[in-house]
This record gives structure tokens, sequence and C-alpha cells, in this order.
């Protein structure tokens, strides 16, 4: 990302110990991991999904326009 006049933003996001409770298809979050557990306080167990990635980078140029 190159741009005059704009502040350039990294946001790194590491989603890798959170667990989906269905399917994500978002680019920046995807889950398809399926990870079977028991499901608490109960005798079933459910169906949980990891991270693709353990992490990824959302870029962002803001430009502040002068008075």
């Amino acid at each position: 990302m190159n741009h005059t006049r704009a502040d350039v933003i990294l946001v790194f996001v590491y989603p890798n110990t959170i667990l989906f409770g269905a399917p994500v298809d978002d680019p920046l979050f995807a889950a398809h991991k399926v990870f079977s557990a028991p499901l608490f306080g109960r005798n079933e167990s459910g169906n949980f999904y990891f991270p693709d990635r353990p992490g990824g980078v959302l870029g962002c140029a803001i430009q502040v326009r002068p008075n």
C-alpha cells in the first residue's frame, strides 16, 4: 500500500485461540477445521471450527482532508 498524503494502518489479527460454532468463510477469519468436543453440562458432543490460518493482516489507508 502506497498512497501519498495518507496514513497506512496495519491490523494484525490472530484468531488461533478462538473456536467458532459454525464454519466461517470471511477471508480474514476463515475457519473450516472441524473439532468435536463434549458440550458443557450435556451428555453429547458438538462440532467447533478452528481457524484455517494462525493469523492475518488487514491494511487500510486513511486520508484526512485539511480544513
